[in-house]
């Protein structure tokens, strides 16, 4: 078993969403209908709390330092990947072409589970901004307006963490291939949310480090 050692440095702002905050906005845009076809709408809560209950807290206490879900990575490399072709040899066979993603994905694993703690020139990040915007419920017929409010990171913002691969059964250049990847994907895919993949233009990165350890 290998294991690489990845680092990579935020390019854009890193705008975190959790479902909990999905939960809420659908709960605020749900009660805002209900309100206006006079029923009674539930409470609802600030966007200070809101804000709270999406970030990303490394010990689940609100005001601690904040981090971003491992198995974002494993996932934007699959996507850079599921985009490119190998033209393989199989022994004693004719060559074809194979998606990438189909090589990769088994032999892929990133060690670290739950979050990755954000960190900004070595230091913990406890920092972030508000971001306010509007986007439509699709739960409700019909679609209803809903304020969404999310934790955006600033740059600069670093995460670092580990890829784990079976030397035995992965291609002979695998971690070249998964460098391209992360690479790539860093910049036209994205993690986060309202990242390039959806559209948007946070949670692009540069990777800082990559060594076989």
């Amino acid at each position: 078993m290998a294991r690489i050692a990845v680092g990579v440095s935020g390019l854009t702002g890193l705008l975190m969403t959790s479902p909990k905050e999905m939960i809420e906005a659908e709960r605020v845009g749900a009660a805002g209908r209900s309100s206006s076809r006079g029923s009674s709408a539930v409470k609802v809560r600030s966007f200070a709390d809101r804000l709270k209950r999406s970030a990303y807290f490394l010990d689940e206490v609100v005001g601690s330092a904040v981090g971003f879900p491992a198995i974002a990575f494993r996932r934007l490399i699959m996507d850079a990947a599921a985009s490119q072709f190998l033209q393989l040899k199989p022994e004693g066979g004719r060559k074809k072409s194979v998606r990438l993603s189909t090589e990769l994905g088994p032999c892929l694993k990133v060690v670290e589970a739950g979050l990755l703690p954000l960190t900004r020139n070595g230091d913990p990040i406890e920092d972030y901004e508000e971001h306010v915007t509007t986007g439509l419920n699709q739960n409700t017929r019909p679609p209803a307006r809903i304020v969404l409010v999310r934790p955006l990171v600033a740059v600069p913002w670093q995460l670092d963490f580990t890829i784990e691969f079976e030397e035995e059964f992965a291609l002979h250049n695998f971690p070249e291939l998964v460098q391209g990847c992360l690479a790539r994907g860093g910049r036209s895919i994205g993690i986060g949310a309202w990242r390039p993949q959806k559209g948007g233009v946070y949670g692009t990165f540069e990777v800082i480090r990559f060594e076989l350890v």
